[in-house]
């Protein structure tokens, strides 16, 4: 993010920051409501320089907050240029997002610091509501009234792209999707203009559709989605995924099931769209197995990776074809040894067939012996091998609590069977209290 040009005069800077911001808005505030007697004027009003100078202004108000601080500010900076937070420098601390953040107070601005540089902001109270869209406004009613201002009017319209890309930003950040979404898209919707005609719109566009996903808002983002994909700005096939599950969630199935297979088709060594048109086909009742050919199709054009090999395991898997998926697990670790996943996934794989096992052995009669015994030695052999697939996964990663809970259970279910897998019970049951 680039810095911002400093507005604060050097008394200023000096001074205290609530004295500094407010002499500052008092000052903006002058000027727009200058600007609005001017565009009344019958013949200041109809000069496009009158409405430059106005969007320059609203565009002032709008980074009124922040005009002194940019991203990456040593805490010695904000300090010398904004003030002291609090009386004498007191500050919190907040968890955003799992991390960690040294928050500076300020009469109209949060500022959120880790390992001692600003990371983003938050103001808390606004100079102008809506100044961002007065300055938009502003700038195409000077074009309109003289095209040969598009040019100072493009150079501001940039600078009102750039605050919205920064407010986009912060509240990301700050997992405050719906303002980012709005942001992005209102930033988006400027560059896209043809009399701006930035090359970063569609990027914009994207940004703000993913931030509008995690918030949720399906009916957002579905539309800019299909928008990018129609531009042929897909995001090596991403676009298609979020696509695909924006209509899912707004229960568009053929649209969803169309995203979907155009991006498996397009982009067939994509992850993401391959898992998630597999769960498709299963929550949606469908025929889980249409994804296999779309899985081989992708390991030809890419005979070398490994994760399509494993996609196919977890394809099968999901059918409860344990047998196959078994396969391409064995075939992902020949590929890599060390492949932690095939090891883990295989495993799940053991248990979740040695868990169907046990209800059909619930409804046999224990009279009949012969049955009984067979079918709960199938099942003991299952959880066997699941254990050996955890062992392996525990070894390439001692640190994964998933992998010692699992072998826990395991073995607890074992233990009835040899008092060696008490033993093997114990022994992971221990380490899992220390981790």
């Amino acid at each position: 993010m680039k810095k911002t040009v400093l507005i604060l005069c050097a008394f200023a800077a000096m001074s205290t920051s609530s004295y500094a911001q407010k002499a500052n808005v008092s000052s903006l505030l002058a000027n727009i409501e200058k600007s609005n007697v001017d565009t009344q004027h019958p013949k200041k009003g109809i000069k496009a320089s009158t409405w430059i100078t106005r969007g320059n202004r609203f565009n002032a108000a709008a980074s009124s907050n922040s005009s002194s601080i940019f991203v990456g500010m040593g805490e010695s900076e904000i300090t010398l240029l904004v003030g002291k937070p609090g009386k004498d420098g007191e500050y919190t601390t907040e968890t955003i997002s799992g991390v960690d953040y040294k928050k500076f107070v300020y009469p109209t601005v949060n500022l959120y610091l880790t390992d001692g540089k600003l990371a983003f902001w938050e103001p808390t109270k606004e100079a102008y509501a809506g100044a961002l869209e007065m300055a938009t406004e502003s700038y195409f009613k000077a074009i309109e009234l003289d095209p040969k201002s598009q040019e100072k009017a493009v150079e501001g319209l940039t600078t009102t792209i750039n605050h919205y890309i920064t407010e986009a930003n912060n509240m990301y950040l700050m997992s405050k999707f719906a303002g980012a979404s709005k942001n992005f898209l209102a930033a988006a919707k400027i560059a896209s203009d043809s009399l701006v005609a930035l090359k970063e719109a569609n990027s914009y566009k994207y940004f703000g559709a993913v931030a509008a996903i995690q918030d949720n808002n399906f009916t957002v983002s579905a539309p800019v989605f299909a928008e990018l994909a129609k531009a042929g700005y897909v995001e090596n096939g991403d676009v298609y995924y979020y696509l695909g599950f924006a209509n899912e969630k707004l229960e568009n199935k053929a649209e969803a099931e169309a995203a979907y297979l155009e991006g498996v088709n397009t982009y067939p060594a994509n992850q993401k769209i391959m898992n998630q048109l597999i769960n498709f086909y299963i929550t949606s009742g469908d025929d889980p197995a249409k994804v296999i050919p779309y899985i081989k199709k992708a390991q030809e054009s890419d005979p070398t990776s490994i994760i399509m090999v494993f996609v196919e395991g977890i394809a099968y898997q999901n059918m409860k074809d344990y047998a196959k998926a078994h396969a391409a697990y064995d075939r992902a670790k020949v590929i890599d040894p060390k492949f932690f996943d095939a090891y883990y996934n295989d495993g799940l794989a053991y248990l979740s067939d040695a868990d169907s096992k046990v209800k059909d052995l619930n409804k046999i009669d224990v009279t009949n012996r012969k049955v009984y015994s067979e079918s709960l030695a199938v099942i003991v052999t299952l959880l066997e091998s699941a254990a050996a697939q955890f062992e392996t996964a525990h070894q390439l990663d001692a640190k994964n609590k998933d992998v010692v809970e699992l072998l826990k259970n395991s073995y607890f279910r074992l233990r009835d069977t040899d008092a060696k897998y008490l033993d093997f019970y114990n022994k992971y049951n221990d380490l899992l209290k220390t981790m």
